[in-house]
């Protein structure tokens, strides 16, 4: 019986980041915006047929949230606030080309339910990319948007929804044969 292939794999993913929606803070007009999010995963892949693969995975992201007051420039940041979201992404892989490839699929976003930059619901992230793969081993870098809690979550006063944009690096190993 032939071994069914597949790709187990590590992610990182450095993102400039923003949120989306949010409104002005109780205390007065106000503005947020990402210093940085990054991401750390795992990843699993299985080829289907020759030109798709289904990728799938628990990625742990983090950033830290900037939050000014609107009294104008050079006003000193008010407070930050850190964001911490855990994914699992589901995503359909196109390969028109052997090491080119188009990405696309949901985001089931859980976070801390007690922040109130909250993210858990359904997003989506979507990408184009490129791939080297050597023997076993898989190497990937896709540049990609991502909306986290683009559908669901309860909460949306002040905290909006982080939108991505950035380079997702990986590294796969493929177990069993072609």
């Amino acid at each position: 019986m032939p071994k069914i292939p597949f790709l187990v794999g590590v992610t990182y993913g450095a993102n400039k980041a923003e949120l989306v929606d949010s409104s002005p803070m109780p205390c007065g007009p106000a503005f947020y915006a990402k210093e940085y999010f990054q991401e750390v995963g795992v990843s699993v892949a299985k080829r289907i047929g020759r030109k798709w693969e289904v990728q799938s995975g628990l990625i742990y992201g983090s950033g830290e949230v900037m939050i000014n007051s609107d009294y104008g420039e050079g006003v000193e940041p008010h407070s930050f606030d850190d964001i911490t979201i855990y994914s699992i992404p589901v995503q359909m892989k196109f390969y028109p080309l052997p090491f080119v490839f188009i990405a696309a699929g949901p985001v089931f976003d859980f976070g801390d339910g007690d922040s109130s930059f909250d993210q858990t619901g359904v997003g989506f992230q979507g990408g184009i990319g490129g791939q080297y793969q050597t023997g076993r081993l898989r190497f990937t870098l896709m540049p990609n948007v991502k909306m986290h809690r683009a559908f669901g979550g309860g909460k949306l006063d002040v905290n909006g929804r982080v939108g991505l944009s950035g380079l997702q690096f990986g590294m796969a190993y493929q177990l069993g044969n072609e």
